[in-house]
């Protein structure tokens, strides 16, 4: 009678085990499906990801982070001091004000700014990042995510200086001239226009 007793109650504690470590296993699985599916949209995104150990002010980047600066694989030392030295000069006082701000009033970070490169071409970078508090509500880890914006920053400029010339192509104009929008607003005109009106 006791082996009969015994029976059913390993074989359920054996079940049990076995469902555990499967669950175990199919969470491990997931886990690594999402983790890959993030990689491959970060790589898709051309994003790097950072976090900084508030603690012993260490800077860990991903490779495609040290691109963004213009790093070779494993050039950066992981030190603020290698990330500042990359920022130009006229920006790095805005991120740091930022950063402060940012930390002291548990909002997140979001900042466009520009990195020099060793062969002095200046690359702008569009970063996003949030502070991470411990239980004593100090914040201990700083993570987030860049992309550079060089190409859409230049195309900005460019159409900046388009508008500009066109406003100055209408304002030249000998004859009176107008620009009227679909909604039928006049919204540039030049002197000779509005003399007559």
């Amino acid at each position: 009678l006791p082996v009969l007793f015994i029976y059913p109650v390993a074989v359920t504690v054996l079940g049990l085990l076995l469902a555990s470590r499967l669950r175990r296993q199919s969470a491990g699985a997931a886990l690594a499906a999402s983790e890959e599916r993030l990689r491959l949209a970060l790589e898709a995104a051309r994003m790097g990801t950072f976090e900084v150990d508030l603690q012993t002010r260490r800077l860990t980047w991903s490779r495609k982070h040290e691109e963004l600066w213009g790093y070779q694989p494993g050039e950066f030392s992981g030190t603020f001091e290698s990330f500042a030295a990359r920022v130009h000069p006229d920006d790095l006082p805005g991120i740091q004000a930022e950063i402060e701000r940012c930390r002291h009033a548990r909002a997140p970070f979001a900042r466009e700014f520009r990195v020099v490169w060793p062969d002095a071409s200046v690359h702008w970078i569009s970063s996003l990042g949030q502070f991470i508090y411990n239980d004593a509500g100090q914040a201990s880890l700083f993570r987030g995510a860049a992309l550079e914006i060089t190409a859409r920053k230049r195309a900005d400029d460019l159409r900046r200086e388009s508008d500009e010339r066109f406003r100055n192509l209408i304002q030249r104009s000998p004859v009176p001239t107008g620009l009227v929008e679909s909604d039928k607003t006049v919204s540039l005109t030049n002197d000779r226009f509005s003399q007559l009106f």
